[in-house]
């Protein structure tokens, strides 16, 4: 077993970490903060989990621009008023999401 601090990156078979990017196996993870809000990429990013941690000030139309995603994470220690934006606009635009409240978490398969 080993003990990683959240900033570290790592580079092992099963698991990478570079900045906010996780892949574990066949499966990418963007822990989507401040420090992302506004960051433009040259083309969309594909992953499969977006995180939004941090309380960034954001919207979805403004993320949907740089990432491509299959699920919506909305974690609880973001303000109310931003987690619940983030739920309606995730409704209206059909987004697949959780939001994770208290002890609630999210159980995801990899192939």
């Amino acid at each position: 077993m080993r003990l990683y601090n959240l900033k570290q990156n790592i580079n092992l078979p099963y698991l990478k970490k570079q900045g906010n990017l996780i892949q574990f196996c066949n499966k990418k993870i963007l822990v989507f903060d401040k420090n992302l809000s506004g960051i433009q990429l040259p083309q969309k990013l594909k992953i499969d989990f977006l995180y939004i941690s941090g309380n960034p000030h954001i919207g979805l139309h403004q993320i949907n621009k740089n990432y491509d995603y299959q699920t919506l994470i909305i974690d609880g220690n973001n303000a109310g008023i931003l987690t619940l934006q983030l739920e309606t606009e995730a409704r209206a635009m059909r987004i697949n999401y959780s939001f994770l409240r208290r002890n609630i978490l999210l159980v995801a398969t990899s192939n």
